[in-house]
């Protein structure tokens, strides 16, 4: 008999992909408190659309578009994440 062991649920932060040519990538943003307000995390090659929640700390995140001549979108509404003790 075989068993299915579930290593791990995976979560990631999703958004609509930008649909406009001149896209360049996306910047994903954090905050944790309204002190320091959003923090640049990471940026996301334009191909994608998604970042795996499970490298990413709890707190607040929203997302924009920056387009090829460095113009940036408003950032996105945000959502609440909080990462689950292992």
């Amino acid at each position: 008999m075989k068993k299915i062991i579930m290593l791990a649920v995976l979560y990631f932060l999703t958004w609509d992909a930008n649909t406009e040519p001149d896209l360049k990538f996306y910047k994903v943003y954090r905050m944790w408190n309204l002190v320091k307000g959003w923090q640049l995390l990471t940026t996301v090659s334009k191909d994608r659309n998604e970042l795996p929640m499970q490298i990413l700390p709890t707190g607040f995140y929203s997302v924009s578009a920056v387009d090829l001549d460095n113009n940036e979108s408003p950032k996105s509404s945000s959502v609440f994440y909080i990462k689950k003790k292992q």
